[in-house]
């Protein structure tokens, strides 16, 4: 997508409050060579997300980012859009992501105006297929899936584009012990532990 060279990449995203998107999208910054890219984050709400970006060295701005299709918010879109578009040009901004597919319309028109390619990240395991086309996807220069039912799901128009990065479980080579990981975890022997696990490919 880009030229060789440090890249500045712009992600937007809506909540600061924890939760899956947010969790990816602080692991995929921390792995981030700093040597290569540069991540510039804008943030929908103030909340916790914001200190959490900026303690492993993203740039962040705080930003309102307005629902798509809710009418009250139209009167305010254009000019958020054209705020983002300000930053990206003068902040020499190489690509713009969208952390989930609820922003990719702003990433995308932000992108175009600005030159350069817009991605997204979805992160719904089951995308109501009306969505792909109401929310610009076919626009993407790339939508990033976390499982291979996700790719499936989207197909159509978009399938060409759909690459899969799985959200990092680390799972250790060698089974441990329930001993081992309760201790581990700092559990009690008679302590009721309820968990789960939406998929792992």
């Amino acid at each position: 997508f880009m030229a060789e060279g440090k890249h500045r990449i712009l992600y937007l995203t809506g909540r600061a409050r924890p939760g899956g998107a947010e969790t990816f999208l602080l692991r995929l910054l921390e792995l981030h060579d700093r040597g290569l890219f540069e991540p510039h984050v804008i943030v929908g709400e103030k909340g916790p997300l914001v200190s959490q970006l900026h303690d492993i060295g993203a740039i962040v701005r705080f930003q309102a980012i307005p629902a798509w299709r809710k009418p009250r918010c139209w009167p305010v879109l254009p000019f958020q859009i054209l705020r983002m578009i300000r930053y990206a040009k003068a902040n020499s901004i190489d690509m713009i992501i969208a952390n989930d597919f609820w922003h990719f319309p702003h990433a995308w028109r932000a992108a175009r105006y600005t030159g350069v390619p817009a991605v997204s990240f979805v992160h719904e395991s089951k995308i109501d297929i009306r969505r792909v086309g109401i929310y610009n996807l076919p626009q993407a220069a790339g939508i990033i899936v976390l499982t291979e039912f996700m790719k499936k799901t989207l197909g159509g128009a978009v399938a060409d584009k759909v690459v899969v990065c799985p959200a990092a479980i680390p799972i250790p080579e060698k089974p441990i012990d329930k001993k081992s990981a309760r201790n581990l975890l700092g559990l009690g022997c008679d302590e009721f532990v309820v968990g789960m696990a939406g998929a792992i490919n």
